[in-house]
């Protein structure tokens, strides 16, 4: 498996962020497997063919729209497109100062909480995903003040929308607006993921009850803390299938799975196809 590039992101002078056009004829057929601080929002209108994001593979189509979290390893959409037909526009920004808004301005509640969905990837869902993609090619014939706050007001919408998780693979990295408590609980779960790990033992040991700290994880991150803990053993399993050849069984005890019957049955809801398959697929996609 490559290792994903640190893409630099460098947006146009006097301006915040970056927009993009792009459409067949124009664009390399490029692998480009990497991963850069921003957010980032991807709509194609015209196009077909497979997106590589974390570790997910999955087909798109005509009107795709997703939103990505920092630091999410994909390629660039266009490299898996199978259609004659292909354009996107893709929006990049720094959502740090836009998280920290809400603390002036309260109306940017929903926006935050979206910008924490999109930590593992979002696939935004419904007829309104269309109406959005109007909203961002708009944005190219605007001027840039009026571009900022039509990315606002797109953030808004979005964030009042139907969404899915793509579950991709997110490191579990604490933030600088991560608590002193959340940097425990990652750090707990980075060191000791192979072993058995109960909420009570988290909860122990950062000073919580175990029900206060459910509560207290959940709301801070929008997942559970066995569903975390489940995600990154996935992702762990992903990075030993797709730079080892051990045995399935090794890689779900490696990964903190009690057994290989567990663990296909979690690799298979989370990733969508069976370990074997996956380590196939993604060492000939990426690897081509």
């Amino acid at each position: 498996m490559k290792k994903p590039f640190l893409q630099h992101i460098i947006p146009p002078k006097n301006t915040s962020f970056l927009v993009e056009y792009s459409k067949s004829g124009n664009i390399e057929y490029d692998n480009f497997w990497h991963f850069h601080p921003e957010y980032e929002i991807a709509y194609v209108p015209h196009g077909k063919g497979k997106r590589f994001i974390g570790h997910r593979i999955s087909m798109y189509n005509d009107g795709d729209l997703v939103m990505l979290g920092p630091k999410i390893p994909h390629n660039t959409l266009y490299y898996g497109y199978e259609s004659s037909d292909y354009e996107q526009y893709v929006i990049l920004f720094d959502g740090s100062h836009i998280s920290e808004m809400k603390t002036f301005f309260p109306e940017f509640e929903q926006v935050e909480q979206l910008l924490k969905k999109s930590s593992t990837g979002l696939y935004i869902r419904g007829k309104q995903k269309h109406e959005l993609g109007n909203e961002i090619k708009k944005m190219f014939q605007m001027n840039t003040f009026d571009r900022l706050m039509a990315l606002f007001t797109l953030l808004n919408k979005t964030a009042k929308n139907t969404t899915t998780s793509l579950r991709a693979s997110s490191y579990l990295v604490a933030t600088p607006e991560s608590t002193f408590r959340l940097q425990k609980v990652y750090a707990i779960i980075r060191e000791d993921f192979m072993q058995k790990i109960t909420t009570q033992e988290v909860a122990n040991n950062i000073g919580m009850t175990e029900s206060s700290f459910c509560r207290f994880f959940l709301k801070n991150t929008g997942r559970s803390f066995k569903q975390a803990l489940i995600d990154y053993r996935i992702n762990e399993a992903c990075t030993m299938l797709a730079n080892t050849n051990l045995p399935i069984g090794i890689v779900a005890i490696d990964s903190g799975f009690s057994n290989a019957s567990m663990f296909s049955k979690y690799f298979k809801k989370i990733v969508g196809e069976r370990p074997l398959a996956y380590r196939s697929r993604f060492y000939m996609e990426i690897n081509a």
